[in-house]
């Protein structure tokens, strides 16, 4: 094996028992309890892990109803609609995972097959007689075959799919994951499904994001203002005139990890020649309150039209306190 495989295996072994949930390392203890936390529970397997770190540390009921708030805003596939259907399938796949796979005293969104279940959805196979002469699988054995082209996934795998295999070798039903059969790749697919969680690609498209577009802070104004050509942007056409139609969320993180949001559905028509110009750019204002200091932003814009989304995150200094302007609906 090399180097290169070494480490990865390594890092595959951490991830089988933490999945993706981050590490404290010298970091004050969390502040939240994942025992107590439903929502952190759900949705623990499919946060990123900078998203993990920033909500067991929020400090105040209000930035979590934020964060809560802005984590299932980012990934509702149709924000016009009063159903958010990613959160409806995540809270599905949530209820299965503790009807089916809870193991002792361990309910099953803490069980590895709970937490590959709700990342990669329900397996398209499951094979639970399987046989084998390997010297170092003692117990009961069950696979998961994930095919990443139809059935159950209804997710496309590069490379193909793979399989997943847990050993139960207590014999209570204890089943962990086995890295020894878990491809590399695995753990780069799972950070890829995270990722297109949020960010909707273009089938066949090179681009790695749907709609490329740049974040600008206008301290002066108290604006975040978001620009983009009209490249990969669904556009209505009436004779002349073209209308877009995008939702802009942004979460504002400060040095202390305090947050909060801001939204913007932004609806807009232009004489189409003048879209059709070289330089021709959207601009979409978001009224932000920023004190002096430094943030971050997350932004996350949807294509109301295509369903496509986009993300970016950028830093800014806010220097002196920003007055927010009024802003057209």
């Amino acid at each position: 094996m090399s180097t290169r495989q070494s480490i990865r295996l390594a890092g595959l072994v951490l991830a089988g028992g933490m999945l993706l949930g981050g590490c404290a390392g010298n970091r004050p203890a969390p502040v939240v309890e994942p025992e107590a936390d439903e929502f952190y529970q759900v949705v623990r397997p499919i946060m990123t892990s900078q998203e993990s770190r920033i909500y067991r540390n929020l400090t105040s009921p209000q930035a979590r109803k934020r964060f809560i708030e802005y984590f299932w805003e980012i990934r509702d596939p149709n924000p016009l609609t009063e159903d958010n259907e990613f959160r409806m399938e995540m809270l599905r796949r949530f209820e299965h995972v503790q009807r089916y796979f809870q193991e002792g005293q361990r309910p099953g969104w803490r069980t590895d097959r709970g937490r590959f279940f709700m990342i990669l959805g329900p397996p398209d196979e499951v094979d639970r007689n399987v046989q084998t002469t390997d010297p170092r699988l003692q117990g009961r054995i069950i696979d998961w075959y994930y095919y990443g082209l139809s059935g159950a996934s209804q997710t496309t795998f590069s490379g193909g799919g793979f399989r997943l295999r847990f050993v139960d070798e207590s014999g209570f039903g204890m089943y962990r994951m086995d890295e020894r059969y878990m491809p590399l790749r695995v753990m780069d697919i799972l950070e890829e499904l995270k990722f297109n969680m949020i960010v909707k690609r273009g089938q066949d498209s090179p681009f790695p994001e749907a709609i490329d577009f740049q974040v600008d802070f206008i301290p002066t104004a108290g604006k975040v203002n978001i620009s983009f050509g009209p490249k990969h942007v669904a556009f209505e056409r009436h004779e002349d005139r073209i209308r877009v139609h995008l939702h802009v969320a942004v979460l504002v993180i400060s040095e202390n990890e305090e947050i909060d949001k801001f939204t913007r559905d932004w609806k807009e028509e232009y004489n189409a020649e003048a879209v059709l110009q070289e330089d021709f750019r959207f601009n979409i204002p978001v009224a932000v309150r920023l004190d002096p200091g430094k943030y971050t932003l997350d932004v996350v814009m949807t294509d109301l039209m295509s369903g496509r989304k986009s993300r970016r995150m950028t830093s800014v200094k806010a220097v002196k306190k920003a007055i927010a302007m009024p802003e057209k609906q």
